[in-house]
């Protein structure tokens, strides 16, 4: 029973392409028998796909090796990964209120990892990054997971590529956090330099840095650069003979872009290759692809008055919004401003039979004082 073959296959958060050279899951003396049969149930609820029976079997069987193998056993830190990697999957599922406990214990069975790993013999380095990413992903504390994962760019510097995708990952992670954003762009420009050095311009990895990077020159005003940026990617996407994930939000950004730098027919091809990716569902609300915010009607705010509006309109050809109308509106002030707001949006028009046709959609807007 080969357990190296299993160990992160559950959804893994980190998937890391070299695999662990490890000790086989084999039976290896009289008191393995247990752990060997723990591990099979782990193994089936790993194949279906359940994230609460693969956590209590992973647990189970990494209980049963504590006490059932020595510690110089070089099956336990990957038991101990794998109980870190089912809790952090469950725990990724999970509202906020329960992500925390489940990311706790996963954060003290990646230590344990780590530990256990410091402590045996062989080049264990890729069992090494699996832990300090883990560890970086369930770390409560911004400044904790950086730390995480500067030990593991600086164990991959060996290998570019792999140290790229870990540097990806911190940027991923670290940008939302005011105390680690600089290092973030850090890992990000790092990550694009080499990547670019490393594989050619069509490489997936390469362009999703290289997305990355553009979306993060748009947020900071360098929106010409950021434009001519994702363009180019897109070229490289079309030439896939499959949507790759990732031109849909590119697609998104240049309708915002476009539409910001007052460039609406340049915005319309981008409306139009949204709506041949995304179908159209007439009972649903409409997402707008770019929206202009309505201004408070100054009467209404001066009285604290809130309230709302619904419009009814349609979506042409290319995305423009026409013949807006009221369906609905609880005061008269916030008809108008609605009206000029709903104008300026853009959507992705309707396709049928491969053209783009009018739909109709509704919308409705609601006013509201934020009150300290």
């Amino acid at each position: 029973m080969d357990m190296t073959s299993f160990r992160r296959s559950f959804a893994p958060a980190v998937g890391l392409c070299a695999a662990l050279i490890m000790t086989p899951l084999v039976q290896a003396n009289g008191n393995d028998g247990a752990v060997l049969e723990a591990y099979g149930a782990y193994k089936q609820a790993v194949a279906s796909g359940d994230l609460q029976q693969t956590v209590e079997h992973a647990r189970r069987t990494y209980q049963l090796a504590l006490a059932e193998l020595t510690e110089e056993d070089a099956r336990l830190p990957t038991l101990a990964l794998n109980l870190g990697s089912a809790l952090e999957n469950l725990g990724a599922s999970q509202p906020v209120s329960e992500r925390q406990a489940l990311y706790a214990e996963a954060h003290r069975r990646y230590k344990d990892a780590l530990k256990q790993l410091k402590g045996s013999e062989g080049d264990h380095n890729d069992a090494r990054l699996e832990a300090l990413i883990g560890l970086a992903k369930t770390a409560e504390k911004p400044r904790r997971a950086e730390d995480y994962y500067q030990h593991a760019v600086d164990l991959s510097k060996t290998a570019p590529v792999q140290q790229a995708t870990i540097q990806l990952w911190a940027y991923d992670q670290l940008k939302t956090h005011s105390e680690t954003v600089r290092s973030a762009k850090q890992h990000l420009r790092a990550a694009v330099e080499t990547l670019q050095a490393e594989r050619p311009e069509d490489d997936s990895r390469r362009l999703e840095a290289e997305f990355r990077l553009a979306v993060l020159m748009g947020q900071q005003g360098k929106r010409e650069t950021a434009i001519a940026e994702v363009e180019r990617i897109l070229v490289h996407y079309q030439r896939l003979d499959f949507t790759h994930p990732m031109a849909l939000g590119a697609h998104s950004l240049l309708v915002n872009w476009y539409e910001q730098n007052g460039e609406r027919e340049q915005a319309t091809a981008h409306c139009l290759a949204i709506g041949k990716m995304r179908p159209w569902q007439d009972d649903q609300e409409q997402i707008p692809l770019y929206r202009v915010n309505p201004e408070y009607p100054v009467n209404m705010a001066r009285r604290g008055r809130e309230g709302y509006v619904v419009m009814d309109f349609t979506v042409d050809e290319q995305g423009f919004v026409i013949d807006p109308k009221i369906a609905e509106s609880s005061n008269r002030s916030f008809e108008k401003v609605g009206l000029e707001a709903l104008k300026q949006w853009r959507y992705a028009p309707r396709f049928e039979e491969g053209q783009a046709v009018k739909g109709e959609s509704r919308v409705r807007l609601d006013f509201t004082i934020k009150r300290s």
